[in-house]
């Protein structure tokens, strides 16, 4: 007798739940039509714009791809060409930083063809450890 009565609930709730799904969904068509009625456009997709690259990571790639000697001015001036930031003193310094991690690595990636003096940079020759 029990599971009689309790299939007749079952069958009651899944029955109430239907309606109610079915009022909830002709709530949201009209409120939906009203919207485009008075002008609403729909949402549209979003635009997701593809994740911002660090600094540092652009420098140790225009680095890494240098063929011949260079100085912190040249990878500046590379940067601006690819990024369009114009160099400032900050990206001198992570230039800088990014040239001195290489050279710290072990076995390092960077020498030091000529040491800098001063406000004059030093110059610098990329030398691939894998090859």
């Amino acid at each position: 007798m029990q599971n009689m009565e309790l299939e007749r609930l079952k069958a009651l709730l899944q029955k109430n739940h239907e309606a109610a799904t079915a009022a909830i969904d002709q709530l949201m068509l009209k409120h939906n039509e009203n919207r485009l009625a008075r002008g609403h456009q729909p949402a549209s997709v979003a635009v997701v714009n593809p994740p911002r690259r660090r600094t540092t990571e652009i420098v140790e790639e225009l680095i890494t791809s240098y063929t011949r000697d260079f100085t912190i001015y040249d990878i500046l001036m590379q940067l601006q060409a690819s990024t369009g930031k114009p160099p400032n003193s900050d990206r001198g310094r992570i230039v800088s930083g990014v040239i001195n991690k290489l050279r710290q690595r072990n076995p390092p990636e960077i020498e030091e063809v000529e040491k800098g003096r001063g406000r004059r940079s030093g110059t610098y020759r990329y030398k691939n450890p894998r090859a």
